[in-house]
This record gives C-alpha cells, structure tokens and sequence, in this order.
C-alpha cells in the first residue's frame, strides 16, 4: 500500500486500486487499473474477439475501445462502438450503436441493454457476447426489411471478410502488432522487412530516379527554351506588327466585300437605280412637254430608261424570291 496527501494506492492480485479525496474527506474516487491476470485476460479475449468478428477495429492502444460496422440490410449500415470499462472483466462491455435501431434492447440514445450484458460475470467471454449481440441486431433487422419487402444482404459485418491466419504475424508479440498499428514508423520498419515492402520500396527508388532524371532532363532544355523566347520577342516587336497591319486591312477588305456582296446591299442598289430611272424618264418627259426635245429623240430614250426600269423591277422581284439578282448594275441593265 502506498499513502500520499489524499491518495491511498493499492494492489492486489496485480490490479491497483486508488483512492483520491475530492474536496472533503467523505467525497473518494476510486479508480481500478487492471493489471497481471486481469489485464492478461483482456488482451487475450479482444484477441479471440478480433478473430470472432471480422472487420472490428481497435481504436487506443490499451485496446479497450473497438468498433465493428454492421450490415442491416437495404444497404443500411450502422457502427456499433465496443468499450471495455477500467473495471473489466469484473464490469461487462459497454455497447453502443451510432443511431437507434429497433431491436428491443437499445435505448434510443444507441446503448445496448441485452440480457447477456446484464448476467454478465468475470468468467464471461467477451466474443461469445458481443457476437451474440450482432446476430441478434442482424436479425432483428432482418426481420423488419422482412415485414417491409426489403431484400436480406449479408454478412452481418460489412466490408470483405478477413483470413484468420496471417503467415507474416504470427511470430509477431501483441505489444509489437499494438506498436505496428499506432506508430508509422514501426508500421514502415514491418513493410520494409518483407518481400512486398522491399519490392514496392525498389519500385519507388525508381520512381523517384525517374523523376531526378526528368527534371535534370527540363533543366538542360532550359537555355533552349530561353533563346525560343528570344525569338518570340524579336517576332513580335518587328514582324509581328507588320503581318498585323496587313492582316487588319485583308479584314477590313473582307468585310466591306461581304457588305456589298450582302442580298440587303443588292436590293437596296436596286432601289436606288429603279429611283434615278424613274426621275430621269419623268425629267425627260418634262423637256417634251416644255419643248427642249423633239418627239423623234424622245421616244428612244424613254423607252430605253422604261425597258431598264422593267428589268430593274424583275430583279427586284427575284430577289424576293430566291435572293439571287442576276444583273450587271454597273450600267444598269439586265444581264
């Protein structure tokens, strides 16, 4: 027994127990530390549990919290948390689902009431129970997709089901697996020392030499590329700008092409010289009337700008119709 200011410790049968005044002389906490056959029996039953219940994960390293996902069906999982108290294997596992699920023993918080928690004892095996606890769930899901027309899916555990031996581990100690599972580098040491690690870490040796030599490779391409952007610098401050002015006028000739080549253009030009015609036939009517011209040269020439007009009001009517004017409107008659 060891006594300090507050604090009684002791231990018996390789567990300690300590007790700590809080406030007030009648106000202790005690506290159980597991230890020899207690904590031998713990780690030897989360073993067994791990081979019981593919797929479980250990969560600390004292291994005393675990989780397991379940396949309820319809594509429903749900993940159950495994705790196992400071008090165990004298205290039963505490159990508890992420969300309610109805199967008649778990409160609505999550937490697991099954009646072979409440009978637990200290002979008690921890897989046997937690097992029995999963098949009950699973079944109690089942039957409720069940009564819903639901199809069944299976296993009960989800995820792809795991060997039970493993030929690299098994000369492994649990303190080394617990080591392998917490820290990276025991977990890197394990991979390099086997043939898969020692062939993937030569694949990444090459990888890496790959990579050096790409990089050497852009770097000696580097004077080359500085002098191609010379180039593209001498190009564009001396010929660039002239090829740009040429290309600019092309445009520019372009559009004003298109522009008279355009049906609207056309029309429009037809329009205007049916309208000169037709005041150049009225102004010449007017010089017979007023006497300016004879009769004999009247009547040539109103009938020639009459018969051009006719044609002008033909194209236009083509053009109506199918957009082609087939004219030579550099002197305004048909073609």
């Amino acid at each position: 027994m060891r006594r300090d200011r507050g604090i009684i410790q002791t231990t018996f049968e390789g567990d300690t127990y300590t007790s700590q005044a809080s406030g007030s002389l009648a106000d202790w906490t005690i506290v159980f530390t597991p230890g020899g056959e207690a904590n031998r029996k713990m780690k030897a039953d989360v073993d067994e549990l791990c081979l019981a219940l593919p797929g479980i994960r250990v969560l600390n390293g004292q291994c005393t919290n675990m989780k397991v996902t379940l396949s309820l069906g319809s594509g429903r999982y749900v993940d159950m948390k495994i705790e196992l108290p400071s008090t165990y294997p004298r205290e039963p596992p505490i159990l508890a689902l992420d969300y309610f699920v109805e199967c008649g023993f778990a409160e609505s918080s999550g937490k697991i009431n099954h009646a072979l928690l409440s009978n637990w004892s200290a002979d008690s095996n921890l897989a046997v129970v937690v097992c029995a606890v999963v098949d009950d769930i699973c079944s109690c899901a089942a039957q409720a997709a069940s009564a819903r027309n639901q199809p069944i899916h299976s296993p009960r555990v989800a995820g792809e089901q795991v060997p039970q031996t493993f030929p690299l581990l098994q000369d492994l100690s649990i303190v080394e697996l617990q080591n392998m599972l917490l820290e990276e580098e025991s977990f890197d040491a394990f991979v390099s020392s086997t043939d898969f690690g020692q062939k993937l870490h030569k694949s990444l040796e090459q990888s890496i030499q790959r990579n050096i030599q790409l990089a050497r490779d852009n770097q000696a391409k580097e004077a080359a590329i500085t002098d191609l952007k010379g180039q593209i610098s001498v190009i564009r401050s001396s010929e660039y700008s002239e090829s740009k002015e040429k290309y600019d006028s092309l445009v520019a000739r372009f559009l004003e092409v298109s522009d008279k080549l355009d049906p609207r253009s056309l029309t429009q030009m037809v329009e205007n010289a049916m309208l000169e015609l037709d005041e150049q036939s009225d102004a010449l009517e007017s010089r017979l009337v007023s006497g300016d011209i004879s009769v004999d040269k009247f009547i040539p020439e109103f009938l020639s700008m009459r018969k051009n007009l006719h044609y002008l009001e033909l194209a236009q009517g083509s053009a109506q119709s199918d957009g082609v004017i087939g004219l030579n409107l550099s002197d305004g008659k048909g073609a």
